[in-house]
């Protein structure tokens, strides 16, 4: 049995995408001013403590030029839409260095948001860099037009870092500054990207090491039956102070852009203290609160798209009073009773999650808060009149300037048909045996196996719909380089059928591939595929092709690991 394995590929493609208009940066902000020092070792638990951030101000607003340059300047860029934190799960622990999810095999954009002079920087004044073996590389060749960096990636790396170089200096000679994702003070260097992923994470928009903020010093949080303030512009001094809307908060509602792939979630959780003395067993004193899962379509129509109820049993607490409330999505089923009925976010719409019930309480819950990660934050107040309200920016008074901790147990399943068995069907002869695949001219054989790029092994798969006269079997042996090898096989065709065709569907998490299987004569719809060998390609352990591999060192080519 001749085998193939299509090793991974971490090219990296370039797309024309439009321009950006200056406009849009009207309101968005570099957050330089925010502290961003996680209280204490997020690593372990910990509490919020009255610790208050000081509100945005139209001075704070000003970038700070620091660099002592003729220029001022302003280094950001946008993560790619869609893209997760690691965030802080429901009994309060979490990673202490930045860790952005994004899907795998994917182009990710970094948007160019970086200003010099109050004007957006060009491709001409940017840089881009990701460290690989602890050493930066340029990677300036992947920016489009516009300066964004379009990066296609599978597995961990790291995130990638932009440059701002002075007008004048078309060789890049004078650096101004330089912007990357928040990184904590115990490992400064780390920021990660994980494409992909292979079991359930705790994913948000708040980032831990962006900070664990419970309200601002003087005066705006966000607090269950307690009026909520909102920031207010005075036209004649021009200062933003916190006005009371005179409305009490009665719930909470955090703002999520389409995901750009599937996100298949099993719950939603909100991390909460609160100062009021609470009895154990009694924490939500018998009553429920209510998740309500809207779709938001393109024009701002919200339709709900999942419920889910949180009660006594899903309640957290520590000694400290750390809490969070978890919502799981769960059907009822008439032989077993309560079960997992995950919800699946696709790219086709944005998502609103939306907490109410607190009104029933007489206890007072501070849904915790990160700064936005230096663009537009999604958290917001439920009044109660059912409007929504938040503490903008003093530029922008209703674009939230904070991420509530209101997160999913999620994950971002990869599963994929690799490149070379695209369009491919699996023949298997009419007397029966192993599928056919791919067609070596140069080695005269035929490959039997079918690859799906994946980083989860087989038992996690989900047969959704296999034909009765196809068996199926599959190879884990390169899980660990991302690839599961699919083998169909039959026995001989009935005596006078000429042929058959069908569809393999398998699934995980609810992400489906799709394996075409033919036997016998061919439907006219139905394609071969021909390669011919050339000089060997070779792959690191991580998947990345190396162009130059070193002696002695072991890589991956043909589906094999060899020394080089």
């Amino acid at each position: 049995m001749k085998k193939c394995l299509v090793a991974l590929c971490m090219a990296c493609a370039v797309c024309t995408l439009s321009a950006q208009n200056d406009a849009d940066f009207a309101s968005l902000n570099k957050n330089a001013m925010v502290k961003t020092t996680v209280q204490s070792d997020i690593k372990e638990k910990v509490r919020v403590s009255v610790q208050k951030q000081a509100p945005y101000s139209a001075e704070l607003m000003k970038f700070n030029d620091e660099t002592q340059t003729e220029h001022t300047v302003s280094p950001l860029y946008r993560c790619p839409i869609g893209s997760l934190y690691s965030t802080l799960s429901p009994d309060w622990m979490g990673r202490s260095v930045t860790f952005l999810y994004t899907p795998a095999l994917m182009d990710l954009e970094w948007q160019n948001y970086c200003k010099i002079d109050g004007k957006h920087a060009s491709k001409d004044n940017l840089g881009w860099t990701i460290v690989k073996s602890k050493d930066p590389v340029d990677i300036d060749s992947l920016m489009n037009e516009d300066g964004d960096l379009l990066m296609y990636s599978f597995g961990f790396t790291y995130t990638p870092t932009v440059h701002v170089f002075a007008p004048e200096d078309a060789e890049h000679a004078e650096e101004l500054d330089s912007y990357t994702l928040a990184r904590s003070e115990e490992a400064p260097e780390e920021s990660y990207l994980a494409a992909g992923m292979d079991t359930l994470e705790y994913l948000g928009n708040a980032s831990i090491v962006a900070g664990l903020y419970s309200g601002f010093s003087d005066g705006g949080e966000f607090t269950s039956n307690a009026n909520f303030y909102t920031l207010e512009k005075d036209e004649i001094t021009g200062r933003v102070n916190f006005k009371d809307t005179g409305k009490k908060c009665v719930g909470f509602a955090e703002y999520y852009e389409a995901p750009s792939d599937l996100l298949y979630v099993t719950s939603v959780y909100m991390n909460c203290f609160t100062d009021d003395e609470v009895q154990e067993g009694q924490i939500l004193e018998g009553k429920t609160l209510t998740l309500n899962l809207y779709r938001v379509s393109e024009d701002g129509e919200m339709e709900i798209y999942a419920t889910a109820n949180a009660d006594e049993d899903d309640v957290y607490m520590s000694e400290n009073k750390s809490s969070s409330f978890t919502f799981r999505f769960v059907e009822d089923d008439p032989i077993f009773g309560e079960m997992e009925a995950p919800v699946l976010l696709d790219s086709t719409s944005d998502y609103l999650l939306e907490i109410t019930g607190f009104e029933q309480l007489t206890t007072s819950w501070t849904c915790v808060f990160s700064p936005a990660d230096g663009f537009t934050g999604h958290g917001y107040a439920v009044l109660e009149d059912g409007k929504f309200a938040t503490i903008g920016y003093s530029n922008a008074l209703t674009t939230p300037q904070i991420d509530l901790y209101i997160s999913f147990e999620a994950i971002m399943p990869v599963a994929q048909v690799t490149e070379s068995f695209t369009d491919v069907t699996v023949m298997i002869p009419a007397e029966g045996g192993y599928g056919q695949t791919i067609y070596d001219e140069e080695e005269q054989d035929w490959y039997l196996d079918f690859d799906i790029y994946t980083l989860n092994s087989s038992e996690w798969w989900e047969e959704v719909d296999v034909p009765d006269w196809v068996e199926i079997e599959y190879d884990d042996e390169y899980i660990d380089y991302g690839v599961m090898c699919v083998y169909l096989s039959a026995d001989e065709l009935p005596a006078g059928m000429d042929g058959r065709y069908g569809e393999v569907i398998l699934s995980l998490y609810g992400k489906e591939v799709v394996i075409p299987v033919a036997q016998g004569e061919l439907p006219s719809s139905v394609k071969t595929k021909t390669v011919k060998s050339s000089k060997p390609v070779y792959f690191n352990i991580n998947g990345q092709q190396e162009m130059n591999p070193a002696k002695g060192k072991v890589y991956i080519t043909d589906g094999q690991k060899v020394v080089f």
